[in-house]
């Protein structure tokens, strides 16, 4: 009995060693160079933060600058509006009323931060060039939400 299961453990090991880096490259792709690139890579254009003239690096750092500004405020009051929230559920006899309003401070700030993020993309595009804008556009396309 030991000695089967010694086997199958064996046997295990040494598929998983076979497995693990075939399964470790199978991102990736041959490139038309040769050179291997994944799957995140297009074919369009350079991606568009390695194209920026100095201007731009600039401008986009200011716009990080002033949307990390709002961004923080804006995170803080939104953690303290679920530290309320929570509070209020947490209670006694908790006032369903007064957790509603609540649950609508904490919307309107989730709203808010949503909106700062979109319009942050917006002024972005403004300064890139018709092809950096390319590169730009297929990020916020295959993306989930904004960051």
């Amino acid at each position: 009995m030991a000695k089967n299961l010694q086997t199958v453990l064996y046997a295990l090991i040494f598929t998983l060693a076979i497995a693990a880096p075939t399964h470790a490259d199978s991102d990736k792709k041959p490139h038309h160079d040769g050179k291997a690139q994944t799957q995140k890579a297009h074919h369009f254009s350079k991606h568009w933060a390695k194209t920026l003239s100095a201007e731009q690096k600039l401008s986009v750092d200011k716009m990080h600058l002033e949307l990390g500004r709002h961004m923080a405020v804006l995170k803080a009051e939104e953690a303290l509006k679920q530290k309320q929230l929570n509070v209020l559920t947490a209670r006694d006899n908790a006032d369903k009323t007064a957790i509603y309003a609540k649950i609508e401070e904490l919307t309107a700030i989730g709203a808010d931060i949503l909106r700062q993020r979109y319009d942050h993309l917006l002024e972005m595009r403004a300064v890139l060039t018709a092809e950096q804008r390319i590169s730009y556009d297929m990020g916020i396309l295959k993306r989930s939400g904004a960051k």
